[in-house]
């Protein structure tokens, strides 16, 4: 068991430089939404009820700028990188 568990570090790390490496070839302005649209994924996930009220405040507030920044240029970015299969791709990942 122990074994298995020092592998699993190494593995988080290098699937994190995988990812990273596929989104470089993106534009800037799509890797900035997909920088938004993951920390409002990862944000959304982090309320909850029985949270101290100002941690649940603080929470709120990063999700309105995270999510309503991504919200916002998904379409603009659909609209702007029409027919780049490797954007199209990425951006039909989210749902706002």
């Amino acid at each position: 068991m122990k074994r298995r568990m020092s592998v699993w570090p190494i593995a988080m790390l290098f699937s994190g430089c995988v990812l990273a490496a596929h989104t470089d070839s993106l534009p800037e302005d799509v890797r900035s939404f997909l920088d938004n649209a993951d920390t409002c994924q990862h944000l959304s996930g982090e309320w909850d009820s029985s949270l101290p009220e100002e941690r649940r405040r603080e929470i709120e507030r990063d999700v309105d700028q995270y999510c309503g920044a991504a919200q916002r240029r998904q379409p603009e970015l659909q609209k702007k990188y029409k027919g780049d299969k490797a954007v199209e791709e990425k951006l039909s990942e989210y749902q706002f």
